[in-house]
């Protein structure tokens, strides 16, 4: 049954609900006494507002995902692997056995490593020590297998000649020669090659201290050398070629003094490279006292010894391959 609030007309205060029955009838206000009749202006009851609910509990927050750990003999086991390629480039380089030999064992040793684990990382640590152990089998006692020389540049090999030979400008053919014709071919042993470039007779322009210039008087014989590296094994240092270890004679065996600067003073070009690596070319520059009367020939000898080889260097230059620079 609908219920409503009576209200006093006295004392206006809200009063206890009552059904909707009593409209019309007398009520005893409980706060001033009054009597007064219910009428139905009164306003209807509130109705009850329920209680709200309580909230449930939130959910707990999820555990993060844990990493799998890494497997670190797999790791080690790949990194070895790796390795094989790098040592294989590495022997086509100066010096490249030594480096190979060095990387080959360290790969050895890192499948070595690896072999102690399980899986994945056991086998390619097995390939690796497989791989690297050939690796250094060909590079140790077969290094021809990759193109390498057993030893260092200029080192006797049972296939080619046992002395020096002259090597044709321009033809490349090559013949036996005690003396070569500095015209028309080059020094040649091994993997050793000299050419004269040139052989000039006139004044030398000298480099003093703090890059001074100046030209003494008189003419000199200027022999420019150039020294190649045809191999692949290693470097070759050509520090026993000085002035004083070249030998240049006339006809008649009678020796062409080289030239001496005051101190401080050289031609350019007259100090020798610290090394020729595979590959590589440098010239140097031997200046002696010009002769006179000027011979027909020429003989010029340095030492074998000097760029890591036995024979000698030998040079027979014609009259005609002397040249006076333009003035």
């Amino acid at each position: 049954m609908p219920t409503l609030v009576a209200t006093c007309p006295h004392c206006r205060p809200a009063g206890a609900p009552d059904p909707a029955a009593a409209v019309g009838r007398s009520a005893i206000c409980p706060k001033c006494g009054s009597n007064y009749v219910v009428g139905s202006v009164d306003r209807p009851a509130p109705k009850p507002v329920p209680e709200a609910a309580e909230a449930p509990p939130p959910a707990p927050a999820a555990a993060p995902a844990r990493a799998a750990p890494t497997d670190v003999g797999l790791v080690v086991a790949l990194a070895a692997l790796t390795l094989v390629g790098p040592a294989v480039l590495a022997s086509q380089l100066p010096y490249g056995r030594v480096v190979a030999a060095v990387l080959a064992a360290a790969g050895v040793v890192g499948g070595v490593v690896a072999l102690g684990a399980e899986g994945r990382a056991r086998l390619a640590g097995a390939a690796a020590v497989a791989l690297h152990a050939l690796l250094l089998l060909v590079v140790l006692l077969l290094p021809s297998w990759l193109g390498l020389e057993a030893g260092r540049a200029g080192t006797p090999d049972d296939d080619g000649p046992s002395g020096p030979v002259a090597a044709g400008h321009g033809t490349g053919i090559t013949a036996p020669a005690d003396w070569v014709d500095a015209g028309t071919a080059s020094w040649k042993f091994r993997d050793v090659v000299v050419t004269v470039r040139s052989v000039t007779a006139g004044p030398v322009e000298l480099t003093g201290p703090d890059g001074m210039k100046r030209t003494p008087k008189g003419d000199y014989l200027r022999v420019t050398l150039r020294l190649a590296n045809e191999g692949t094994a290693g470097p070759v240092e050509p520090g026993g070629w000085s002035a004083d270890q070249v030998s240049l004679t006339t006809p008649a065996g009678k020796p062409v003094r080289a030239a001496g600067f005051d101190r401080g003073w050289e031609p350019a070009g007259v100090r020798p490279p610290a090394a020729v690596y595979p590959g590589k070319s440098a010239e140097m520059v031997f200046v002696f006292e010009a002769p006179s009367p000027r011979p027909d020939h020429l003989r010029l000898e340095l030492p074998g010894a000097g760029v890591g080889v036995e024979p000698p260097v030998r040079f027979r230059i014609a009259g005609s391959f002397v040249t006076r620079p333009r003035p």
